[in-house]
């Protein structure tokens, strides 16, 4: 799942929870605009979801020289996500 803080993020991870209560991982990813402000949010965003007995593990890009797009294809593949 791809995170950006926005409240359309929000809304969708929302929507999303009885998906996710089902999945067999996930895996929260961000492209770094701040590293230290990025893993905050995104393990921010883990705790709540462990409110929902959901367990996520968090993973923030940083390759600037890359496009957002390649940089997530790039980890879902190392990450053998379906």
């Amino acid at each position: 799942m791809g995170w950006k803080e926005t409240p359309e993020a929000a809304h969708a991870i929302a929507a999303a929870v009885p998906l996710l209560k089902r999945a067999g991982r996930v895996v929260l990813v961000s492209i770094e605009e701040n590293q230290a402000a990025t893993l905050g949010t995104l393990k921010h965003l883990a705790r709540q979801l462990q409110w929902h007995g959901i367990d996520a593990e968090s993973n923030v890009c940083s390759d600037k020289s890359t496009p957002a797009a390649e940089q997530l294809s790039r980890v879902a593949g190392e990450l053998h996500a379906t």
